[in-house]
């Protein structure tokens, strides 16, 4: 199986640097966890982005183990192409977040 073609999009760098800034800040020893339970889940996402059920009108998501946080994404069929949209804390609405 020939994995996907994945973009982190603005918005979704804009939020893995502010759980960063906040690890940094609150727990440094997690950062590296993090960043590699971040890869990892989007690594799952390259390799089978089906596996995540529509959440509502084309966007999906994926919770990162261990850390309280959802990936949001996209998938573009045409172009074997997965849009990451946003990475948010579970706890956060994403309604107003995810177009």
């Amino acid at each position: 199986m020939t994995e996907w073609r994945l973009i982190v999009e603005p918005l979704a760098r804009a939020d893995l640097r502010s759980v960063v800034s906040y690890y940094h800040d609150q727990a440094p020893e997690q950062m590296p966890r993090f960043r590699h339970v971040v890869s990892e889940t989007m690594a799952g996402i390259r390799r089978n982005p089906h596996l995540n059920a529509d959440v509502r009108s084309g966007y999906r998501h994926r919770a990162t183990p261990v850390f309280p946080h959802h990936v949001w994404f996209t998938v573009d069929e045409a172009n074997h192409t997965v849009h990451v949209l946003r990475v948010l804390h579970v706890r956060r609405d994403s309604g107003p977040l995810i177009p």
